[in-house]
């Protein structure tokens, strides 16, 4: 396992410094949830990066969406306002050179059962960089 957690943190660093000529922009390398302390309670983290030959300071903002169903059934979105207890904002600011990691807390509704995570990321300045992605609900460690 520790073998296996080296390699894949060497494939990161080797493709941030030479990336695929596809593969050049703003990209997201991993999103993961993590147990919290009760039930309801997650952490999150999402790990950005810059695939490019040169680097350059990225500024931008990152929003998050859960995607699930009511106890009735009823396809219903979350945004990171609705999950998060600690900020008013549905938006994570980053500046980054080759990579971040954001963390954060989120706690699910009573009655809501996560199905899939949306991410959208945009950058300031130009070019304007949008990246789009979404994630299956799956706890790590579960």
């Amino acid at each position: 396992n520790e073998l296996a957690s080296l390699r894949e943190e060497l494939a990161f660093y080797r493709g941030l410094m030479r990336p695929a000529k596809s593969d050049r922009g703003l990209g997201i390398h991993s999103f993961q949830v993590f147990p919290g302390n009760s039930p309801r309670h997650f952490e999150f983290e999402l790990v950005m990066q810059q695939l490019a030959l040169r680097h350059r300071l990225l500024n931008g903002v990152v929003e998050l969406s859960v995607a699930g169903r009511t106890a009735s059934q009823a396809t219903l979105v979350l945004s990171l306002k609705d999950l998060m207890a600690t900020t008013g904002n549905d938006r994570i600011k980053f500046k980054f050179k080759y990579f971040e990691r954001i963390r954060g807390e989120i706690e699910i509704p009573e009655g809501f059962a996560p199905e899939g995570v949306d991410i959208s990321a945009r950058t300031w300045g130009r070019p304007v960089q949008r990246l789009n992605k979404s994630y299956p609900w799956a706890v790590a460690g579960s």
